[in-house]
């Protein structure tokens, strides 16, 4: 892998087949639920956003100690 390319190989695991992953549908409609775009669920290579991703994950934190979480 080159230098500076370090999202190349970390983004493709989340499209592992479920069997070696996890349920991955589960874990992107979380993100939407939070406020990641719908698209993700339909995109062959979904992709959130750095700028995002953030935002995404602290709503996801209050979330969780709110009682919103939903498994």
């Amino acid at each position: 892998m080159k230098a500076g390319r370090s999202g190349a190989y970390s983004g493709r695991k989340a499209l592992y087949p479920i069997s070696k992953r996890g349920n991955v549908l589960k874990a992107m409609e979380w993100f939407v639920d939070f406020g990641a775009t719908p698209d993700i669920l339909v995109d062959a290579h979904p992709h959130i956003g750095t700028n995002k991703l953030p935002q995404i994950i602290t709503a996801m934190a209050r979330g969780y100690y709110r009682g919103r979480w939903r498994s």
